[in-house]
């Protein structure tokens, strides 16, 4: 451990596997203090216990798609840890392996809401909270290009994602903050 987020506290949406529970093992490693969110609740209760101590690290549910979860999420990381820092915006859903003709628009909905528009949701919300810090949003290869049939919804939201971090971080500058 070096101690590089001593004194900050993360937000890591989708932190009850994967890469969202390496990313939280990590911070807590480098001396974070940090939240894991998600849908299965018995799962991240499970994960937050297995990486620390309440004092370190907690799970909060959450479906990202939802606003009023982002801000109970928001605001109970700031009860608990009293700021945030770093907000990473690591839940999301894969392709169905769909071509577009075949893919229902409930879920190419589902896709989106999780992958952009829970990631809107968590910008917005750090924007509005933090005055320094860090948003990481992660993406994919395929938000650079849809390189292969049945992923459009998933590569759609993946290239939104990266057009929405260029954006906010614009914004931020805009705002006078220091969020990169």
């Amino acid at each position: 451990m070096t101690d590089r987020l001593k004194n900050k506290v993360a937000i890591v949406t989708g932190g009850v596997s994967g890469i969202g529970k390496a990313i939280a093992k990590d911070f807590l490693s480098e001396g974070a203090k940090v939240v894991i969110t998600g849908r299965r609740e018995e799962l991240g209760n499970s994960v937050a216990k297995e990486l620390g101590t309440s004092d370190d690290v907690i799970y909060l549910k959450q479906d990202v798609s939802q606003e009023d979860e982002w801000n109970s999420v928001v605001d109970a990381t700031i009860s608990k840890f009293g700021k945030f820092d770093i907000l990473v915006n690591n839940a999301g859903v894969g392709a169905s392996g769909k071509l577009l003709t075949q893919t229902s628009l409930a879920e190419w909905q589902n896709v989106m809401d999780i992958n952009l528009t829970g990631n809107f949701l968590g910008i917005r919300a750090a924007l509005n909270k933090m005055t320094a810090g860090s948003i990481v949003n992660v993406s994919s290869v395929l938000g650079m290009m849809a390189g292969m049939p049945g992923v459009s919804p998933y590569a759609t939201s993946k290239g939104g994602t990266r057009m929405l971090t260029k954006a906010a971080a614009i914004e931020a500058i805009a705002m006078n903050k220091t969020i990169r």
